[in-house]
C-alpha cells in the first residue's frame, strides 16, 4: 500500500473518530425536556432553603477492564417546608465535607426540587439544545472511526514485525 493511500486512510479515521465524539458528546449532554422545564420552572419561582445530608451513602464502583475505576457515591438528603420533611439526593465522585446543601424548591409543589442553582443550570444548557439524535449519528461514526485506526494500527504493527520473506 502506498503513503497517499495510508495518509488518506488515517485522514478520514480520525475524521471520523472526531466528528463522532463530538456529535455523542452534543447529544447526550443536554438534558431532558422533562429535567430543562423543571429547570426553568424551579429557576423562574422556587424557594431556597438548606437540606440536611444523611450519614449513611451507597457506593457505585465505576471500572473499565484493566483499570482502579472510580467510586461514585450517592446521598441522601432531607429538607423541610412547612414542618413536612422531603427527600431527594446527588451523586458525587467525592465524600462531601458539609453536612448541609442549599436545595431550591417549587413553593406550590415542594417535591419538585433541586439541589444546585436552577438559574446557573437554565444559563448553562441555554446555547447548548442540540438534538438527541446527535448521539445515535455520533456513536457509529466514532465506532467506525476507532475501528478504523485500530485496525490500520495492528497491520501496520504485524507488517513490522512479520519477516521478509512470510509476507
Amino acid at each position: 500500500m502506498n503513503l497517499k493511500a495510508i495518509i488518506i486512510k488515517v485522514a478520514i479515521g480520525l475524521a471520523l473518530t472526531l466528528a463522532g465524539w463530538q456529535l455523542t458528546d452534543k447529544g447526550l449532554s443536554y438534558p431532558s425536556e422533562k429535567d430543562a422545564a423543571m429547570y426553568a420552572q424551579l429557576c423562574k419561582n422556587s424557594v431556597k432553603t438548606k437540606g440536611r445530608i444523611s450519614e449513611d451513602y451507597t457506593t457505585t464502583k465505576i471500572a473499565l477492564k484493566g483499570t482502579n475505576g472510580t467510586n461514585m457515591n450517592t446521598f441522601k438528603y432531607v429538607y423541610t417546608v412547612n414542618g413536612q420533611d422531603y427527600n431527594g439526593q446527588f451523586t458525587v465522585n467525592i465524600v462531601p465535607s458539609y453536612k448541609e446543601l442549599d436545595v431550591w424548591y417549587d413553593p406550590n409543589d415542594p417535591t419538585v426540587h433541586f439541589h444546585r442553582d436552577p438559574c446557573k443550570q437554565v444559563d448553562y444548557y441555554k446555547d447548548k439544545k442540540y438534538p438527541r439524535w446527535f448521539a445515535f449519528l455520533g456513536i457509529p461514526m466514532l465506532l467506525i472511526g476507532a475501528g478504523m485506526l485500530y485496525s490500520m494500527f495492528k497491520n501496520g504493527m504485524r507488517s513490522l514485525f512479520t519477516p521478509a520473506g512470510r509476507k
